[in-house]
């Protein structure tokens, strides 16, 4: 009997490489073509593939102890690690392309500029944001894939804690969101870094002033366009997954992904991001400041307005690093 469960176990793990395998030529035919909605479709079900199998994996190794559990647990195991390794070999070569993709989309709509209120007609602006979407979906995916294929959300709150939004100056979090971020620290930097007008150390109010106007103006563009965006790459993974149980799982896990890795937000995670390059340049200024108590006093107060702007005027929650 236990010669029969090991040729099943084994039959069951070569008949998933060879799926894995079929998939994996499929993303690469799919790239091939130049079609991003053809290689999401190939990259969604390679996914499901390893979540399924991560999945059973993690309740084999509930299962109990004993000599064929514990050889099944291994074999589950070591099976979940090829399967995440062809996965993120299949998808390493589409990320540079992909975000090149988003930072032309967003570009196209005039980010970073203050949305105008009628420049352009609605259909085009809606256009427009439709190609932002399937961008940050694409994107959102790849990396959904790279953290599943390293373990990430398997077992109990998996993905760990994640990355700490806007540390510097573009921090971890999603990849996605970088394109709106560096568009916003290069503005930045081009008005409070070198030897421009703006960039006075007597006017620390000058700084703060424009992250908090940058934050006003996007705001509702940041939350009410493209947070629902980060939710984009469920659309083909339902698509992949014939089975509810199947969709649930992969729905479950791609959400623990986006809490790991945007826990505040896509405002939060910006706003994070500007603040930090806010805390570097103070961090530069601090030595000089601390000699002259008056400038000092100054900037510290005009940090404390300015937290307080962020926090009760822009409604930024609790955790957000600000």
């Amino acid at each position: 009997l236990g010669t029969l469960r090991k040729l099943r176990a084994a039959e069951v793990v070569l008949s998933t490489l060879v799926r894995a395998d079929e998939l994996a030529a499929q993303v690469t035919r799919a790239t091939a073509s130049g079609a991003a909605h053809e290689w999401t479709a190939a990259v969604a079900r390679l996914l499901l593939l390893h979540t399924v199998v991560a999945a059973h994996s993690a309740r084999d190794g509930e299962a109990g102890e004993g000599g064929d559990a514990a050889e099944e647990q291994r074999l589950g195991g070591s099976l979940a690690v090829l399967v995440g390794e062809m996965l993120r070999r299949a998808v390493e070569p589409l990320r540079a392309a992909a975000e090149e993709r988003l930072g032309e989309a967003v570009k196209a709509t005039g980010w970073p500029a203050a949305p105008a209120a009628s420049e352009e007609a609605p259909s085009l602006r809606e256009q427009r944001l439709g190609e932002v979407g399937r961008a940050i979906g694409a994107v959102l995916l790849l990396q959904f894939c790279e953290w599943a294929s390293s373990g990430g959300g398997e077992g109990e709150g998996g993905g760990g804690e994640g990355e700490a939004a806007g540390e510097g100056e573009g921090g971890g979090g999603l990849w996605a969101l970088e394109a709106f971020v560096q568009p916003l620290l290069k503005r930045f930097r081009y008005h409070f870094e070198g030897r421009r007008e703006t960039n006075r150390r007597d006017k620390p109010e000058w700084v703060f002033a424009h992250c908090v106007a940058q934050m006003r103006s996007h705001a509702p563009l940041l939350s009410g366009e493209v947070q629902p965006m980060l939710r984009a790459p469920l659309a083909p993974l339902r698509a992949a997954a014939s089975q509810p149980s199947s969709q649930g799982a992969v729905r479950e896990r791609y959400l623990r992904f986006l809490s790991a890795h945007c826990p505040d937000g896509v405002e939060g995670h910006v706003t994070a991001a500007l603040c930090g390059a806010m805390r570097a340049k103070l961090r530069r200024e601090m030595p000089s400041r601390l000699a002259e108590p008056p400038s000092f006093c100054h900037a510290f107060s005009e940090a404390i307005a300015c937290e307080r702007e962020l926090r009760h005027s822009l409604r930024l929650p609790p955790s957000a690093s600000v």
